[in-house]
């Protein structure tokens, strides 16, 4: 085996690097190897197979395409085309009654209190201070796009993010009566003695 492997390799350099003519000398002898039996491969020139191949090719680049751009179509929603955009509310940015944590403020102290967890990473390092969680509460009161706008490190950022996420539905913010979209952002606090 290895007294074929050797050969081959070095036919695949030397293909790699020549010039046409000794390209097409390097073809005829990796067809020698075909023959036997052996997979290879030229780097450098088409020949003769790969060129029979491209009608082949292009018809199956063109079903990847289309398989392609009909799963674009499957995932937007409105069923929209690309120069058509779906709207999306605007976040309101100074709502006349502020989202809320269900039950208020010393609700949601008291859930951070007990569902915050402290990496034990950050809590070895003596790793103190606050992550700041930024996220959009939804008319419907979900959450989306949580990130940490104000980082920590030591696993704390992650643990601030999946704390949001496991809240329950908040109370929507609301403008002229009306439940719209607010970006809120929150301090948890990362250290040995809580807070909370």
């Amino acid at each position: 085996m290895r007294k074929l492997l050797f050969p081959l390799f070095t036919l695949i350099l030397f293909s790699a690097c020549a010039t046409d003519e000794a390209a097409d000398s390097a073809t005829d002898s990796v067809e020698q190897y075909s023959e036997s039996g052996v997979d290879t491969f030229i780097v450098g020139k088409k020949g003769e197979l790969a060129e029979s191949e491209t009608a082949e090719g292009e018809s199956l680049r063109l079903e990847n395409d289309t398989a392609l751009e009909n799963m674009r179509i499957g995932f937007n929603a409105a069923g929209t085309t690309e120069n058509e955009s779906v709207s999306i509310p605007q976040i309101t940015r100074n709502p006349d009654v502020a989202p809320s944590f269900p039950g208020g403020s010393a609700a949601m102290d008291q859930y951070i209190a007990k569902k915050l967890i402290y990496p034990a990473v950050a809590f070895q390092n003596d790793v103190e201070g606050d992550v700041h969680v930024s996220f959009v509460v939804e008319s419907n009161g979900k959450r989306t796009g949580i990130y940490a706008k104000r980082k920590l490190g030591f696993g704390c950022d992650e643990s601030a993010i999946d704390l949001i996420a496991g809240m329950p539905d908040w109370i929507p913010g609301k403008k002229a009566g009306i439940p719209v979209r607010c970006e809120v952002t929150i301090p948890v606090h990362f250290g040995k003695k809580s807070p909370y």
